[in-house]
Order: structure tokens, then C-alpha cells, then sequence
């Protein structure tokens, strides 16, 4: 049997070790100490496969040698 199961970042069960949802943007950051929690896999009963896919959804900007000469 294959299952899968969607965890929006706006859900509450995605809280520790992440930032509060950014509903304007609709993301959440990590602090670099996300859990995922236990309770998501109480529906699983024996042996499973945890696949975990991660969506960019913002960008940081280049800095040009310029700007950055200057900030040096």
C-alpha cells in the first residue's frame, strides 16, 4: 500500500523548531532545528519509507561587486 500525507506550513503541528507562518507570503522558516512531529505517522502500523520534499518559495537577492566592495 502506498499512502501519502500533505502538511501545509500554515498547519499548527508545524511549529517547533520553526518560525511563525508568514500567511502574506504563505511560508514558514526554519530556525534550523525542524521536527517533524510523531504524531504524523500514528496512522502507520509496521515498516515505512519517510520521503521528505522541500519547496523554495523565496529568493535572496545577488549582490554585485559593486555593492559589495562598498560593504567591504
Amino acid at each position: 500500500m502506498r499512502a501519502m500525507r500533505l502538511i501545509d506550513a500554515s498547519q499548527p503541528m508545524v511549529a517547533e523548531g520553526f518560525h511563525e507562518f508568514e500567511e502574506a507570503n504563505g511560508f514558514r522558516w526554519t530556525n534550523g532545528d525542524a521536527e517533524i512531529p510523531e504524531s504524523m505517522f500514528d496512522w502507520i502500523d509496521g515498516p515505512f519509507e519517510f520521503e521528505l520534499h522541500i519547496g523554495c518559495t523565496s529568493q535572496y537577492p545577488l549582490v554585485d561587486a559593486a555593492a559589495s566592495a562598498w560593504a567591504a
